[in-house]
C-alpha cells in the first residue's frame, strides 16, 4: 500500500505510534538483560494460564497473607508495547507474594533481586510513555500532534536521565538516542507535519523549531503556495463549468458579421498576433503581480491574527474552531482543511477491522456485504449522537 501511494504521487506518512514501537523496541525491549527478564515474567504468567488451580491457590494464600490487591496478571502482547508495561506493572505489584510463591515452587523461576531493581526503573520510565500513548490514541487524533509528542517524549527520556534512572540498565540510554536520531529526525522537518502543528489551535508555534523567525518565514511561503494551488484549482473547476454553455445569440451575430468582412492579409494578421500576444504577456504578468502582492498581504495580515487568538485547550477540537471561524480566516481555515485531515496513526482502522470481525461471527457468515457496512457505521457513528447502548 505504501509503494502504491509512492508511485501514484501522494504523500504519506508512516503510523506514528508502530515508529514508537519501534523506537522503544531499540531502546528497551531488544536489550538483552530485558528480553532475560520478560522470559522469566512470561513463564510465570504462563504457569497461572495454564493452571487455575494455582492462580487460585495463589489468590486464596498468597494474594491475602501479603496483602496485595486481588489482580490477575496481564499477557503482553510483543506488538503493543504498552500491554508489555502493563504486564511489567502487574508483576511488580504482586513482587511479595510472587517471591514467596516462587520459592515454594521447585519448577518455576523467579526475578532476581537485580531484575527486581531493572523492573522498578523501567516501569517509572515507561509509565509516562503510557499516558503519551493514550492521549495519541483517541479517535480524535490529528498528525498535528506528532511534532508535540515527539518532543515530549525526547523530554521525559533527558529528565529521566538526570534523575539517574538509566544508571544500571547497560546500553539502553545510548540505544535510545541512536533509535530516536535516526527516526524522529524526518518528523522535525516534513512540511506537512510542521503546517499541521502551526494550524491546531492547541500548538501553533510553541513547538516547532527554535529559529522562530526563519520557520515563521517558511510558513508563510508554504501558505502562500498552498492558497495559489487552492485558487488555481477553484478556476479550473469554474472554466470547466462555463466552457459547457452555449454561445449567446449576440456571439453567434458577431460572427456571421466577421465572416462576411472577412479580408485576409498575410503579414497583418502576422502583426496583429504579435502586439497582442505582447500585450496580453504584459497585462497578464501585471495583474499576477498585483495578485500576488495582494495575497501576501492578505496572508500575513492572518497570520498575525491568527497568532494573537488564544489557544484552545488539550482536548477541544480544532476542527470545529476553524468551521466556525472560517470568516475571519477564509484563506488559513481553506489551508486547514488540507492539513489537519490526516489522522496520526492507524489505530483507529485497526479498531473498525476489529469491528468487523466481530459483527461477521460464525453464525451471521451468510450477511450481505452492504448489511455488515452499514451495522461498522452505526456501530462506528452511533456514539457521536450520545447514543447509550445499554
Amino acid at each position: 500500500m505504501a509503494a502504491g501511494v509512492a508511485q501514484a504521487g501522494y504523500d504519506s506518512l508512516p503510523c506514528f505510534l508502530h515508529t514508537l514501537q519501534l523506537v522503544l523496541n531499540d531502546a528497551i525491549f531488544e536489550q538483552r538483560y530485558v528480553k532475560d527478564m520478560m522470559a522469566v515474567i512470561k513463564k510465570i504468567i504462563g504457569h497461572f494460564n495454564h493452571s487455575p488451580a494455582a492462580f487460585n491457590k495463589f489468590q486464596e494464600e498468597y494474594q491475602k497473607k501479603f496483602n496485595v490487591s486481588n489482580h490477575k496478571f496481564i499477557q503482553d502482547i510483543t506488538t503493543r508495547w504498552n500491554s508489555q508495561y502493563y504486564t511489567m506493572e502487574r508483576v511488580f505489584e504482586q513482587k511479595s507474594a510472587l517471591i514467596t510463591y516462587c520459592s515454594q515452587q521447585a519448577k518455576l523461576p523467579c526475578l532476581d533481586a537485580n531484575q527486581w531493581r531493572i523492573l522498578e526503573k523501567l516501569i517509572k520510565i515507561l509509565k509516562n510513555f503510557v499516558d503519551s500513548t493514550n492521549y495519541i490514541s483517541v479517535r480524535e487524533a490529528l498528525a498535528s500532534s506528532i511534532i508535540p509528542a515527539t518532543k515530549v517524549i525526547c523530554k521525559v527520556f533527558e529528565k529521566a536521565e538526570e534523575k539517574g534512572l538509566f544508571s544500571g540498565l547497560g546500553s539502553t540510554l545510548s540505544a535510545w538516542k541512536s533509535s530516536v536520531s535516526s527516526r524522529f529526525p524526518t518528523y522535525f522537518n516534513n512540511k506537512n507535519l510542521i503546517m499541521a502543528t502551526y494550524l491546531d489551535l492547541r500548538y501553533k508555534l510553541i513547538f516547532l523549531n527554535d529559529d522562530e523567525d526563519n520557520q515563521h518565514e517558511k510558513i508563510q511561503h508554504w501558505l502562500l503556495e498552498d492558497i495559489n494551488s487552492i485558487n488555481k484549482n477553484r478556476t479550473i473547476l469554474t472554466t470547466l463549468d462555463s466552457s459547457h454553455s452555449d454561445f449567446s445569440a449576440d456571439e453567434k451575430g458577431d460572427t456571421e458579421e466577421d465572416e462576411n468582412n472577412f479580408n485576409f492579409s498575410f503579414n497583418q494578421c502576422l502583426w496583429n498576433l504579435k502586439s497582442q500576444e505582447k500585450h496580453q504577456e504584459s497585462t497578464s504578468i501585471n495583474e499576477q503581480d498585483k495578485k500576488e502582492r495582494a495575497l501576501e498581504k492578505e496572508i500575513m495580515f492572518e497570520m498575525s491574527k491568527y497568532e494573537e487568538v488564544k489557544m484552545i485547550g488539550q482536548w477541544e477540537d480544532p476542527l470545529c474552531w476553524w468551521s466556525s471561524n472560517q470568516n475571519n480566516f477564509p484563506s488559513l481555515s481553506a489551508v486547514s482543511k488540507k492539513y489537519l485531515c490526516v489522522p496520526l496513526s492507524s489505530v483507529e482502522s485497526e479498531r473498525l477491522f476489529s469491528v468487523g470481525g466481530s459483527i461477521y461471527s460464525p453464525k451471521r457468515n451468510r450477511m450481505k456485504a452492504d448489511t455488515g457496512e452499514i451495522l461498522m457505521f452505526l456501530h462506528h457513528n452511533l456514539l457521536m449522537t450520545g447514543f447509550n447502548y445499554s
